[in-house]
């Protein structure tokens, strides 16, 4: 298998970690290679007719031999494809969640045509994001830096995708639209403090930090307080009487 695919199968999920969708359950991003024909198909499979018209331009009742082929050759390069995957106790694939892909408009070019579909049942949970974001990792490793993408007029979540990334729609002659998108740049690394013994002693507390909470307060955080308020009543109970003895007869005449 080429060497990129290698790499990318051993990296998964960003880190090697799962990925929380919105309702708090965990999938897996994955690299699609020559051998994953089954997870393409999979992908098909779960996306209802509405759903196929708008990542195929039609109806589409099944996919070819060569078409098959084509969308799981992808080779890590000049053609990136990646699945959302959920995966049992024992990290084996159990349920295909969608694809995202995109493949360069030529050999070394700098633009790819970008294309996503997630299955029916799992749309509006996030998968979309998550794949994309790691699709864009991938792409700028590779020295991509432009998506382009044509979509239909009534393909409402691809268009937003598109915005989303600072896309532009633009009109093709057989009523499609065609956004062409530039990659933003991977976020900066945090900076290595110079001090790091310094740090851990005093660590500033961000603004955006309430002190609310509805967590309870630590028994001995609770005793400490305790026993600082009692030594603060008893110091002012005995400031208040040797100021009563000492000041006020000399006030009053007492």
């Amino acid at each position: 298998m080429n060497a990129v695919i290698d790499h990318a199968r051993s990296r998964g999920s960003p880190r090697g970690e799962p990925v929380r969708l919105k309702d708090g359950s965990f999938c897996h991003i994955r690299p699609i290679g020559r051998d994953d024909s089954e997870t393409v198909m999979a992908c098909f499979d779960g996306l209802s007719d509405a759903s196929r018209r708008l990542r195929f331009f039609g109806a589409k009742r099944a996919l070819t031999e060569a078409e098959l082929a084509y969308l799981s050759g992808a080779d890590g390069r000049e053609h990136l494809a990646f699945a959302a995957v959920r995966r049992d106790a024992l990290g084996r694939d159990t349920e295909v969640l969608g694809a995202a892909r995109c493949i360069r408009s030529t050999p070394g070019s700098e633009t790819a045509e970008l294309a996503m579909a997630v299955v029916d049942r799992a749309q509006g949970n996030g998968v979309g994001t998550a794949l994309l974001d790691h699709l864009m990792e991938a792409a700028r490793e590779q020295g991509i830096r432009r998506f382009r993408c044509e979509v239909l007029a009534d393909n409402e979540g691809m268009r937003a995708l598109a915005k989303r990334l600072g896309g532009h729609p633009g009109w093709l002659d057989d009523g499609t639209l065609e956004y062409d998108c530039p990659l933003p740049d991977a976020p900066a690394a945090p900076k290595p403090n110079p001090n790091p013994k310094r740090a851990s002693r005093r660590r500033p507390v961000p603004r955006s930090v309430s002190w609310r909470t509805d967590r309870p307060v630590p028994a001995p955080w609770t005793d400490s307080w305790e026993r600082a308020a009692k030594v603060s009543v008893a110091f002012f109970e005995t400031a208040a009487l040797t100021w009563y003895d000492n000041v006020l007869p000399g006030q009053f005449g007492r």
